[in-house]
């Protein structure tokens, strides 16, 4: 129905202004009528695409209150779809969850990403939520590369360090 927009600094001094309007939006939300969205399952049309070979990735990166925007994004995609990584910034609690709930909406198949695992069309692969989710290339194969190091941004995992990655690995063939 709406948001509020994360503060950027000085959030105690703000947080009066911040309590009037979660106030002023739950009284608007709780007269409002949203309609009902419905549910694609696996059985459900997807998107048809043509496609064939390995050699195009797909990735997608969110921040905090990119869940739902993935989900109806994913749900769209068929399993002839490349290979996709996504990167949402989320605690480490989260990610493997988030992947079990988009695998049962979805065509497409959805899982954690694994260290060392070769990434396969027809596949969304997620960042676990305490690692940053890099590829290497293995000859004609693209692999996930799970690097524990240190917050980037704020963040970790970490889409500046998946599109990096992608840009220097994957390069014209990365969407």
């Amino acid at each position: 129905i709406d948001f509020i927009a994360k503060p950027k600094v000085d959030v105690a001094r703000s947080l009066n202004n911040y309590q009037q309007e979660i106030v002023d939006k739950i009284r608007i939300a709780a007269k409002s009528a949203p309609r009902a969205r419905s549910n694609i399952s696996k059985t459900s049309a997807s998107i048809p695409i043509s496609y064939q070979g390995t050699e195009t990735v797909v990735a997608i990166g969110a921040s905090t209150g990119g869940t739902e925007a993935i989900r109806e994004v994913l749900q769209q995609l068929s399993p002839a779809f490349p290979a996709t990584i996504v990167t949402q910034h989320m605690p480490p609690t989260f990610t493997k969850s988030f992947a079990q709930r988009l695998n049962s909406l979805c065509a497409i198949s959805v899982k954690e990403a694994e260290d060392g695992e070769r990434i396969l069309p027809g596949n969304v692969y997620i960042a676990p939520g305490d690692k940053h989710l890099t590829l290497t290339r293995h000859g004609a194969d693209y692999r996930i590369k799970l690097d524990d190091g240190p917050l980037v941004c704020g963040h970790k995992p970490s889409v500046d360090v998946m599109f990096a990655s992608l840009a220097k690995t994957v390069g014209k063939n990365a969407v």
